[in-house]
């Protein structure tokens, strides 16, 4: 098993965090990767081996400001 890590970005691509994942394979990491994707792409390594983007997925608009705002713990 190898520890992924997946760099999550903002609204402007700049990166503002990771989550650790633990995979035995790209394909693996890839799939629990999604789950981050709800606002923007996120990028997926293996050390220093870039596996592949995960984009976004097309939830836009209010509802996804309405969930960062969520996130974030602002009032909605």
């Amino acid at each position: 098993m190898r520890v992924y890590r997946a760099y999550l970005t903002d609204d402007g691509g700049r990166f503002s965090g990771v989550k650790f994942l633990n995979c035995d394979s790209d394909e693996d990491a890839l799939r629990m990767a999604e789950q981050f994707a709800d606002y923007s792409p996120v990028h997926v390594w293996d050390r220093d081996r870039f596996v592949q983007t995960v984009q976004r997925h097309k939830r836009g608009g209010v509802f996804a400001r309405f969930m960062q705002r969520l996130d974030r713990g602002r009032p909605v």
